[in-house]
């Protein structure tokens, strides 16, 4: 169960995600935090040491608190709180959503061209398992099930431990801002090339399996 001060930070962290506070800003006093949040004193400071901690804000003495910029102070917990907020409520800043498929799209190519080299005839199988499951009367949210088991399995073919973990740390936002609602309507497109893909994979050609992913992705 939620917190007085778990609520808090939520709030300070989205506002801050969304850009209403942004690097540099002052937050309103801690007087002003208390009335807003209706929290007494020291859950106001138990509250913004937490977001100290994990690297949203700094305080100047006798001066306030300030929005810090967490892409270069944050660790692992900001990503955590990002991972963890986005249930297709929070908005994120168009930055933020821009910047989290850059980095979808950079692992995908070097994921696809390890799993190219690395798979097993077990991994080409099971590719092929979730391809066969696509289904036109599928609902977007099977599909979207669907599409992020199909694209954890090109992370486990990798051979490498880290891939799938990544991959997986990333489902709730990946599900979220996924585009399965846009390639139901372009289902028999999508199908010819993630089998491309799986094709490029199984014969181990690396540059032929990366230019299929973005065909996969641009082509839709």
């Amino acid at each position: 169960m939620e917190t007085k001060i778990d609520k808090f930070v939520e709030d300070i962290e989205n506002k801050i995600f969304s850009s209403y506070y942004k690097v540099g800003d002052k937050l309103p006093s801690e007087r002003e935090l208390k009335e807003q949040y209706h929290m007494c004193k020291t859950e106001v400071n138990s509250g913004l040491a937490v977001l100290k901690r994990k690297g949203f804000i700094k305080t100047k003495p006798r001066v306030g608190n300030f929005v810090k910029s967490y892409l270069e102070t944050g660790n692992t917990e900001i990503l955590n709180s990002i991972i963890k907020k986005y249930d297709g409520t929070t908005i994120l800043d168009e930055k933020l959503t821009k910047d989290f498929w850059e980095f979808r799209i950079a692992n995908d190519l070097n994921c696809v061209a390890l799993a190219a080299k690395n798979h097993t005839k077990e991994d080409i199988d099971k590719l092929n398992e979730y391809y066969n499951e696509i289904k036109d009367e599928m609902s977007v949210e099977e599909l979207s099930k669907l599409f992020f088991h199909f694209h954890r399995q090109l992370y486990i073919a990798t051979n490498n431990f880290i891939y799938p973990l990544v991959y997986n740390a990333f489902k709730t936002v990946t599900l979220s801002i996924g585009n399965a609602q846009i390639i139901s309507s372009h289902l028999d497109k999508y199908k010819t090339h993630m089998k491309d893909l799986i094709t490029a994979i199984e014969e181990r050609d690396e540059e032929e399996a990366k230019q299929a992913l973005l065909t996969l992705i641009t082509d839709i």
